[in-house]
């Protein structure tokens, strides 16, 4: 069995107002190379017109041109995504991104994993160390960062998007065009 290379980031948020999402989803993108990732995403950022952003490709903020372009970039390339998501309906006393995030790591603990990376999302300490033992209940250890260090996480952004968009607001364009290497649990 290969050794893969998982990136992990969210999509939506973790409330319970009228405000907030329907659903929460993290995806888990994984690739036996990493630099193929990080390629897709250098390559499809030097391609853009706007280049305000300090070299960070982001999802919600691309134009059509560059989505598309991703999308087909993504396609010519061996990546699978797993997707775990949780819609927000009934139960309200649940931490839902450590859920989520344990439903993960319980469907990729056979996988032999050289790296893990989590989008860095929380800066509490506590918190970070119970994701961190929760994963090495499962025997994977993790690394959390930046996008605007770890190109890959902008690739795993991009799907968490194109997932969230679909679920969140039934908008199945983007979703469709990637469907064939993704996993929903």
């Amino acid at each position: 069995m290969q050794n893969k290379y998982i990136y992990i980031d969210e999509s939506g948020d973790t409330g319970y107002t009228k405000k907030s999402t329907k659903y929460f989803i993290l995806t888990a993108v994984m690739v036996d190379d990493p630099f193929i990732l990080r390629r897709i995403a250098k390559s499809v950022h030097r391609g853009k017109r706007d280049k305000k952003k300090a070299n960070i490709l982001h999802a919600h903020s691309e134009t059509n041109q560059t989505k598309n372009k991703l999308i087909m970039s993504l396609k010519k390339s061996e990546i699978s995504c797993i997707v775990a998501m949780f819609k927000k309906t009934k139960i309200e006393n649940v931490d839902i991104y450590f859920y989520v995030l344990e439903k993960i790591a319980q469907h990729i603990k056979s996988f032999k994993i050289s790296e893990l990376v989590i989008a860095k999302r929380d800066t509490r300490r506590t918190y970070n160390q119970r994701i961190i033992s929760m994963f090495k209940f499962y025997g994977i250890n993790i690394v959390f960062s930046e996008m605007c260090s770890e190109k890959a996480l902008q690739i795993a952004d991009f799907y968490s998007w194109c997932i969230f968009t679909y679920l969140e607001y039934e908008n199945p364009d983007y979703f469709l065009k990637l469907s064939d290497s993704i996993i929903i649990i």
